[in-house]
């Protein structure tokens, strides 16, 4: 026998429960296929997708029932990591409440603790099943609304993402399994805090659920973002659920544990409502005109006639400004496709918004492309693409016109893996077929190397961020890092539908104004256009599904924070010590017997 001791919760007392596994099957199924006919049938799928996302969640646990199930133990184990899953998804932006943060980890902690003291040797299959549907259940709880842009690619991107998030505690399992002490916990810290920075570097980066963007909603709390960036957020959260943890499994000790709990909540958070509070805007102000024309992006954006969107967008914005306009922002890939070798001579759709410089001539106008360029030889990248004869490279685009001819562009370069970017594309050529079938691209769209800013008002540099990129901390910090004094996001949230998804992309997006204190001009199709202060204040926030055009003052400002300057040394602050702790782990301890 592997199980350690007579376990008196073996045996028949389970038969009361197949009643109710059998009531869950029967529902899931028929959920399934109400929710199924519904989006066969509608257009557009809103929350919909949750109830077929859960429904086929609660499928695979009956189908895997004998295996984490079968006995009390396992059926407890079952609801432990299921309710850290709830938790997390509780306390996950646009929630409030915040606190889900800080206790999440602890039924996972307890159910890791449990499984090692159970049995003889290391069970890292078994703590995966656990561990998988646990951080599946967040996952779909929290991002069910990719469903709205691919159904597909949005339960393969739940359940690959819940997969990635059990490989730094199968890690720790098998690293400290029969090690008792109680540091060992600061090791499984660490190891997934290096996951998630890995997470936002590589092919298949989905930063979205990084444990510091869970404080997104509560920003007031998290003002020394600005020192720390949202790694630091991360290290945060997961010392709050390790001593509150460790409370719960070691009772002797249990009122250190909460006090020093305590301390390392307050102080943080009684400091971040001090530079709240005090903190004055910095900068010189500018005057900014944003654009949210509302199209929405299935069934209207891409088959409406090009200059009926012009001549819409056109006439909204010639209404809104003056000759005291610095800068017109509008959002992504407002026209498309563009070719960007002779922007004014095959574009119509550019020369005519180039139009609006008559009425606002000392500004320039930032927008969102999608554009190609014509090579005349092949220059030997991953991302050409060959057609009727040419050889051509795609791009998401930003570009920002001026009065006289000069284009400036930026192109997008943190990608959403299979719908712009093809994952491991060297190693797995085989899966183009199904990359194509999920509505993705295998050349994908080409990047850049590094962030680049366009200037508007002669020397003034705005940073030119992409939808997607916003999540990204470090890679925003870079255009701060190359000198821009404010921060643009253009946008394209209607993908998701009126879901929790564009307002967790509008708060995520906030923490880049904290981190870098810079003011964000944020420029949406439709989803949440605004401003955001450097204090993380959101201003003249547009509805969704709505046209809008709004105009305010906005602070440009170089000075660089903190974290600006020096970027995310947290990750390698945690490697460190989470190489000590690996090397204690090690280390022969003292006997206790004499």
């Amino acid at each position: 026998m592997e199980i350690i001791g007579k376990n008196p919760y073996f045996g028949s007392q389970f038969q009361p429960m197949k009643k109710f596994w059998n009531i869950l099957l029967v529902t899931s199924i028929l959920v399934f296929a109400l929710s199924s006919i519904y989006m066969i049938r509608e257009p557009l799928w809103s929350w919909v997708p949750l109830f077929n996302y859960l429904s086929i969640f609660f499928i695979f646990i009956r189908i895997f029932k004998n295996r984490l199930a079968s006995d009390s133990p396992k059926t407890r184990w079952l609801k432990l990591s299921l309710l850290s899953g709830a938790i997390f998804a509780i306390g996950f932006p646009p929630s409030p409440i915040f606190p889900g943060m800080m206790i999440g980890f602890i039924p996972m902690m307890i159910l890791e603790n449990e499984i090692s003291q159970t049995f003889h040797r290391q069970k890292p299959g078994l703590l995966f099943g656990y561990l998988f549907f646990g951080f599946w259940f967040w996952n779909i709880l929290s991002t069910f609304w990719v469903a709205n842009t691919a159904y597909a690619a949005g339960m393969l991107a739940n359940s690959v993402n819940a997969a990635l998030m059990t490989l730094p505690w199968l890690a720790f399992h098998m690293l400290t399994f029969n090690k008792n002490y109680r540091g060992k916990y600061i090791l499984l810290a660490g190891l997934w805090i290096m996951f998630e920075f890995l997470h936002t570097n590589w092919d298949i980066s989905w930063p979205w659920l990084t444990l510091g963007n869970g404080m997104a909603t509560c920003y007031p709390l998290i003002q020394w973002y600005e020192y720390t960036g949202y790694f630091g957020g991360s290290a945060w959260i997961w010392t709050i659920n390790i001593l509150v943890g460790l409370a719960w499994m070691d009772r002797a000790k249990k009122g250190t544990y909460l006090t020093t709990a305590g301390i390392v909540l307050t102080i943080p958070v009684l400091a971040s409502l001090v530079l709240y509070y005090g903190y004055e805007e910095k900068g010189l102000p500018v005057d900014v005109v944003v654009v949210q024309p509302n199209f929405e992006p299935h069934y209207q954006k891409f088959n409406i006639p090009e200059e009926v969107q012009v001549d819409k967008i056109f006439n909204m914005t010639a209404a809104a400004i003056d000759s005291s306009v610095d800068l017109i922002v509008m959002p992504e890939t407002v026209l498309d496709p563009v070719n960007m070798d002779d922007y004014y001579g095959q574009n119509p759709g550019l020369a005519r918004f180039h139009d609006l410089l008559k009425l606002a001539p000392k500004s320039k106008i930032l927008l969102g492309v999608g554009g190609y360029h014509i090579f005349s030889e092949d220059p030997g990248r991953s991302t050409i693409r060959h057609s009727d004869g040419l050889t051509y490279e795609m791009y998401n685009a930003a570009i920002m016109l001026e009065s006289d001819s000069v284009v400036e562009e930026y192109h997008k370069s943190r990608f959403v893996p299979a719908a712009e970017i093809f994952p491991f594309k060297k190693v797995l050529p085989f899966l183009k077929p199904l990359v194509k079938k999920l509505g993705g691209t295998y050349e994908g769209f080409a990047a850049q190397p590094f962030p680049t800013n366009l200037k508007y008002r002669d020397s003034l540099e705005v940073a030119p961020i992409i939808c997607y990129e916003s999540i990204y901390g470090g890679w925003v910090r870079q255009y701060v890092e190359r000198g821009a004094g404010l921060l643009a996001v253009i946008t394209n949230d209607g993908w998701w539908d009126n879901t929790p998804g564009h307002l967790q992309h509008l708060a995520i997006g906030r923490l880049r104004a904290i981190e870098n204190r810079k003011d964000i001009a944020r420029a949406a199709n439709t989803g949440t256009s605004c401003f955001i202060n450097q204090r993380g204040d959101i201003r003249m926030a547009t509805q969704y599904e709505t046209d809008a055009v709004i105009r305010d003052k906005v602070n440009y400002s170089q000075e660089e924070t903190f974290y600006s300057r020096h970027g995310d040394y947290i990750i390698l602050l945690t490697a460190i010590l989470s190489v000590i702790m690996l090397i204690f782990n090690y280390l022969p301890k003292k006997s206790s017997v004499k």
